[in-house]
């Protein structure tokens, strides 16, 4: 089995069960397909901020779903 990394996952999972929770935070959810649409949004600020294959980020925030990344 091919191992396509940690970021895949999100993806796949909005394939299979789209409108299902994916996080709950007190009576706020956030589904698979947001979750995918969040990772794809971040993935996609990364690339334009020139970040590529093999280098490392790091993220420190609130562990929360109310809160979007900002490049």
């Amino acid at each position: 089995m091919a191992d396509f990394g940690l970021g895949s996952w999100p993806h796949r999972r909005a394939r299979i069960d789209p409108d299902r929770p994916a996080f709950r935070q007190g009576d706020r959810e956030l589904t698979y397909r947001q979750l995918a649409d969040r990772v794809e949004a971040l993935a996609s600020a990364l690339r334009a901020a020139g970040v590529r294959r093999g280098d490392r980020i790091a993220y420190l925030a609130a562990n929360s779903i109310a809160g979007t990344a900002r490049i």
